[in-house]
């Protein structure tokens, strides 16, 4: 895979249409339209009940057999912290990467657990840039925000998750052994393609807002901020926040924006994407092995 392939299967939607072993794409909104089948209305008894929607009940019944792995999985290096739990949702984008580099199928009880990080990710990810509280909630705290702030409910149907997985999930990010929910389970060590990926994702994030706050209709930077294609689910809460500066980003990643890219950023934006092609490359081909340097077409692939 050259290195403008991972960029665009990684940040892009080729990930999400990727499908597991029972034949289950990882980004089911990705995938095409869904058999009415897979869906049917649930009892939470909070606000997705008075929403009148669908959850998406297939995917749910694969969720139940994974879940020690999932917990497992979701055990960050950092506990308690919302760098280290922004980390641990990583972990899936990682070792699935990790799988398709090496032609490997990617099992099913991967395939759930990236469902459910992506999840948390997109919480975690807006906090991390619109400055949110100090410290992570404790579990009560969570579900709180979580029905005031609607992040459970879409536009076509709630999230199926059982409040109790829900917390299950986040004691562990706190800091709760994993053990406790079932026995030990393997799971590979994606640790220096996980933190290679957080870094270009902030990266990613730091150029789409310099390019929205900066406009200039028609240079890469501007197609890239503004093109019609989409980044991945993960990087969807940059379309959303864009009142912060590229700066902020660098929140993201466990070890901020490279330093060359940040001295990009306060410099010409004409070094930004170059400053990310080179920043990439480096960062990347530490990690994972992969054939060429990242250029500027990774970014256009990612908004075709």
């Amino acid at each position: 895979m050259t290195g403008d392939e991972l960029v665009a299967f990684a940040f892009g939607s080729g990930i999400e249409r990727t499908r597991d072993e029972s034949g289950r794409a990882l980004g089911e909104h990705v995938a095409g339209p869904l058999p009415d089948a897979d869906f049917a209305r649930l009892k939470f008894s909070d606000p997705r009940d008075a929403s009148g929607l669908p959850a998406n009940v297939a995917a749910l019944a694969s969720v139940g057999p994974a879940w020690p792995f999932i917990l497992h999985v979701l055990v960050p290096e950092h506990p308690g912290t919302f760098a280290g739990m922004l980390d641990a949702t990583r972990t899936t984008t990682a070792l699935v990467t990790a799988h398709v580099l090496a032609g490997e199928p990617i099992p099913e009880a991967l395939g759930a657990a990236y469902k459910v990080s992506i999840g948390f990710g997109l919480l975690l990810r807006s906090w991390a840039l619109i400055e949110g509280p100090s410290e992570p909630p404790s579990v009560p705290g969570l579900l709180a925000t979580l029905d005031s702030e609607r992040w459970l409910v879409g536009q076509h149907h709630v999230c199926p998750g059982a409040r109790r997985a829900i917390a299950e999930v986040w004691s562990v990010m706190l800091g709760s052994p994993a053990s406790d929910f079932g026995p030990p389970v393997e799971v590979a060590d994606a640790r220096a393609l996980r933190r290679a990926l957080s870094c270009v994702e902030a990266m990613l994030v730091a150029l789409h807002v310099a390019g929205r706050k900066h406009p200039r209709p028609g240079d890469p930077l501007d197609r890239f901020s503004r093109g019609s294609g989409r980044l991945n689910v993960a990087l969807e809460v940059a379309d959303h926040v864009i009142d912060v500066s590229p700066e902020r980003a660098s929140a993201l990643a466990p070890e901020g924006l490279p330093r060359a890219f940040r001295a990009a950023l306060s410099a010409d934006r004409e070094a930004l994407i170059p400053a990310f092609t080179r920043c990439a490359t480096e960062v990347l081909v530490r990690a994972v092995p992969m054939d060429g340097a990242i250029t500027g077409a990774a970014l256009e692939a990612l908004r075709m």
